[in-house]
């Protein structure tokens, strides 16, 4: 079970943020711009908070994944997963004054075209959890290593994941004329 918690904290938590950090990577400019919306920080340090949300993304994101790949997590593998719980945890904070001081605005999630809403936060929450499984048996497990149950473990990871993040829109109220997969049916 240690096995599992290691290598599921892992994947998702890495997961999230190297898309993440690929998104934000690719429209930079649209994260900035997004942060200065939310009018929460001085506009003089929007441009290095964006830099500093990539960079952090990215470097844990790869850190996570050298976890998986290493055998003992690599350097500093139980490290980058107490980093990566804060930073969800910074993003859940950060979410829920965004909904509760300036409300309607986006998240800025991973190209999340939906404002942020009550769950925002919580799936914050829920991923750093998620993450903070990987410090169960640290070090132990790598991808090389694994039994068949882990690595279903880690497929149904990757599956939650995709689901944890979606959810939102999923459960958005669709606007008044939406075309159901361009069949021109309308809702």
């Amino acid at each position: 079970m240690e096995a599992f918690g290691h290598v599921l904290g892992s994947a998702l938590g890495g997961s999230f943020l190297l898309a993440s950090g690929v998104h934000h990577g690719a429209g930079l400019a649209e994260l900035r711009s997004t942060l200065r919306t939310h009018g929460l920080m001085p506009p003089a340090i929007v441009p290095l908070l964006a830099l500093g949300i990539l960079l952090a993304e990215l470097g844990l994101g790869l850190l996570l994944a050298l976890d998986l790949l290493v055998p003992g997590g690599g350097r500093g593998g139980d490290a980058a997963v107490a980093l990566a719980v804060l930073l969800f945890l910074g993003y859940g904070g950060y979410s829920w004054l965004l909904i509760w001081r300036s409300p309607g605005q986006l998240c800025g999630c991973l190209g999340s075209t939906r404002p942020a809403t009550a769950w925002t936060p919580i799936r914050a929450v829920l991923v750093s959890m998620l993450t903070a499984l990987a410090l169960l048996g640290s070090g132990s497990a790598t991808l090389w290593n694994l039994d068949v149950p882990v690595m279903t473990g880690m497929t149904a990871a990757a599956a939650f994941a995709a689901i944890l993040w979606k959810l939102p829109d999923a459960m958005s109220i669709p606007d008044e004329q939406t075309s159901v997969g361009g069949a021109g049916i309308e809702l």
